[in-house]
């Protein structure tokens, strides 16, 4: 008995050792062409009866397999379909797939490479896509690029997405619509963007779709690098100031990098440069600040300010200096005086003194000094120029006339009075005036009011 399973058993072995299959698909390429079906048969054959497993290296959403697993009698063959059904989106081109066949009993692996081509009787496809501009926050750049019947029918009523993006982010987003293109034809577009301040720094994404019938025919996906920068603006506001000017300077970074140690210069006159007291330091007609550090987006405020108020107060001094040069130093001075100091009785005589001095910077010619008393006064000459004369119910008018008054030339008037009654306390006189011409210009001149007299 246990020979003889031996024996059986050794059978079994022999059998096993020379167990065998094979596999085999259509011969050649299969083509098939997008939107449309096709198929390939893979057949398995066997010496012994076994069940076997499929599996396909190289799948694609668009395969489809009659069955995974399929049991073959000895020495018989069982057929196996794979369907393809490439949509119109899927790439045109010859796509090599693995067709793997494994036996259940065994263990065996065998493997037989398939090609299947893929056509596109419908095909229009972004090329030559350029990028020209400068890639950086605040810049423009312009995205041209061609769409091309590159499928072997014409085609009508394509649509064409335009997409740029940032990782998940959409920037911008544009439609196209080609009425009619011929196999080989070409519809040229261009797309415009500005890259918005403090634009991130890193990839972006252009996609080109195209869709024909509804179906997608093309996918075009391309990347470019936004380079990181930090960019400095600067923008002047002006602030009203009395006496001066302030001028904010607001410096911000558009960029989308940080702005380290950033040097602001704004020109300043010789003559500001004197009365400027802002921030920053002077430099070479130049007023400069250092901004250590300003973050994307920050906005650092720099103050330039003069201030013209020691300037106004020096030229109020000089005008007021210059006034008082010309008109209370070089002019014809008078000056008018009482010399006695005493009460003021009946018959008592008071001297009177006009002063009257040169002291412009050249001759004065028909200089009238007048003066005026009181009717409570007569009046009295004994020495100098006599005046003219005129009486009226006020009191006595007196009028000295020169033809010349020479430079530096000084006059002494001395006249009387007497009153005419007896006075308490004191009294003030009229002042005295001179009038005198310096080219064709006239002047006029007043002596102070004296007051004399003491009280009782």
């Amino acid at each position: 008995m246990r020979k003889f399973l031996s024996i059986v058993i050794f059978l079994f072995m022999v059998n096993m050792a020379f167990a065998s299959f094979s596999i085999s698909t259509e011969p050649g390429t299969l083509k098939v062409k997008a939107g449309e079906r096709g198929s390939v048969n893979i057949t398995i054959s066997s010496t012994w009866s076994d069940t076997f497993t499929i599996s396909i290296e190289g799948w694609k959403p668009w395969f489809t397999l009659s069955k995974s697993v399929v049991k073959v009698d000895a020495n018989e063959k069982k057929s196996v379909s794979l369907y393809l059904f490439p949509p119109l989106s899927a790439k045109q081109g010859v796509y090599i797939i693995g067709i793997y066949v494994k036996s259940q009993k065994t263990g065996e692996k065998k493997k037989v490479n398939y090609n299947i081509e893929v056509q596109k009787n419908f095909l229009a496809e972004a090329k030559n896509v350029e990028i020209d501009g400068v890639l950086r926050p605040k810049e423009n750049i312009s995205i041209s690029y061609d769409i091309i019947n590159t499928g072997s029918e014409p085609l009508s009523n394509v649509k064409v997405k335009f997409y740029l993006r940032y990782k998940t982010d959409k920037l911008t987003e544009s439609e196209h619509d080609i009425t009619f293109l011929n196999p080989s034809d070409s519809k040229h577009f261009e797309e415009r963007y500005t890259f918005a301040p403090m634009s991130k720094a890193g990839r972006y994404t252009i996609e080109i779709e195209t869709f024909y019938s509804g179906e997608k025919l093309s996918i075009y996906s391309k990347n470019f690098d936004v380079q990181s920068v930090s960019i400095i603006e600067t923008t002047k506001k002006y602030e009203p100031v009395s006496l001066g000017k302030r001028m904010i300077v607001l410096v911000r970074n558009d960029g989308n990098e940080v702005a380290k140690n950033v040097e602001i210069k704004e020109p300043i006159t010789w003559f500001d440069k004197i009365f400027y007291n802002g921030e920053g330091t002077i430099k070479y007609g130049n007023v400069v600040w250092t901004v250590d550090e300003i973050s994307p987006g920050a906005t650092a405020e720099l103050i330039y300010q003069v201030n013209y108020v020691p300037l106004f107060v020096f030229l109020v001094l000089i005008v007021v200096a210059l006034w008082y040069y010309f008109f209370k130093v070089r002019v014809i001075r008078i000056k008018k005086f009482v010399i006695e100091r005493k009460r003021i009785k009946t018959a008592e005589i008071f001297t009177i003194a006009i002063n009257v001095k040169n002291n412009c910077p050249s001759d004065a010619y028909d200089v009238v000094i007048r003066d005026f008393i009181p009717s409570i006064f007569k009046v009295g000459f004994k020495h100098g120029p006599r005046p003219k004369i005129k009486k009226t119910e006020a009191g006595t008018e007196l009028a000295w006339h020169f033809k010349k008054f020479d430079k530096a030339e000084e006059r002494l008037l001395v006249y009387y009075l007497k009153p005419v009654i007896g006075i308490l306390g004191s009294v003030q006189l009229p002042s005295a005036t001179v009038s005198y011409k310096i080219g064709k210009r006239e002047w006029k001149n007043h002596s102070e009011s004296p007051s004399f007299g003491e009280e009782e």
